[in-house]
């Protein structure tokens, strides 16, 4: 900055002003300079404490929270919560924002309803409320074991001929249930869930999810399907179903963004549409 400051310095015509700034003045003018900057930068810093809603607080909203850490710094997400834990959440946390995927009553704290995949008019929402044009935090270190691990608890079914999204969704929740990995009312709940809106999270992926009360070990099961079906909007070939215990919730965040990042990647997506083995998923991930 010093440098760039003398060659402006040098470019002014002060002789009709009959002084002249020495050097040592220049660097006291940097540090003023410098001084703004760093105002403006504790300004840019300035965070909004955050909390994403949805209908299970699991995975749409583990979604929604990776992209939002991606584009905007300025949010500081401090819970991912159902929507039946609004109001007490709000009473017990200090939260500037309120960012959710389903409809919510009318609260004490600003809402923003948006989609799960933060379409073009879901971020012109959110910049007009943070007043920020999209910023990009640094990349997300992704825990590869986490997901693999978990798979590796549950299952991974490859060639699965259905035709319906239902129809996976209650293969793959039945698949737990019998190895004792969730309970019984799981595969009913996952199912509600489902219908209340696609877990589709674009690239051909889907995250089918029930409530972590009704799992007992945490774990993953997989399909890979030979054709792409409807998933409500989308066209999807691999799903995942995510079961995740109460007391694994980082992990959730984990997965749930690591699957995010895969989902953006089209080479990623098309290798994972073909994986038949953990062997391929492994060296995949």
């Amino acid at each position: 900055m010093l440098r760039m400051l003398q060659t402006a310095l040098e470019n002014l015509d002060l002789n009709d002003l009959d002084f002249h700034i020495p050097e040592d003045e220049a660097a006291y003018l940097v540090l003023h300079f410098q001084a703004s900057v760093e105002r403006l930068n504790q300004k840019t810093r300035t965070t909004h404490r955050a909390v994403i809603v949805c209908h299970l607080g699991i995975g749409i909203s583990n979604l929604l929270r990776a992209k939002l850490v991606n584009h905007y710094p300025a949010i500081k997400i401090i819970d991912t919560i159902g929507k039946m834990d609004v109001k007490q959440f709000i009473q017990q946390h200090e939260v500037d924002l309120i960012i959710t995927t389903v409809n919510l009553e009318q609260l004490s704290v600003p809402h923003i309803v948006i989609s799960p995949l933060l379409g073009p008019e879901d971020k012109k929402k959110l910049e007009t409320w943070l007043n920020v044009t999209g910023q990009h935090s640094a990349p997300y270190k992704h825990n590869n074991s986490a997901l693999l691990s978990l798979i590796k608890n549950g299952f991974l079914f490859s060639n699965v001929k259905r035709t319906h999204r239902y129809e996976v969704v209650e293969m793959l929740a039945n698949s737990l249930y019998k190895q004792g990995s969730v309970e019984h009312a799981f595969i009913h709940n996952t199912l509600m869930r489902e219908r209340e809106s696609a877990t589709g999270i674009g690239g051909g992926i889907a995250i089918p999810h029930g409530k972590p009360d009704l799992v007992k070990s945490s774990s993953i099961a997989m399909a890979v399907l030979p054709e792409a079906i409807e998933w409500g909007d989308e066209l999807v070939k691999v799903a995942f179903l995510i079961a995740l215990a109460p007391e694994d919730k980082q992990v959730a965040k984990d997965v749930i963004e690591h699957l995010s990042t895969i989902s953006k990647d089209p080479s990623k997506t098309s290798a994972l549409s073909q994986v038949s083995t953990f062997e391929d998923l492994e060296s995949l991930l």
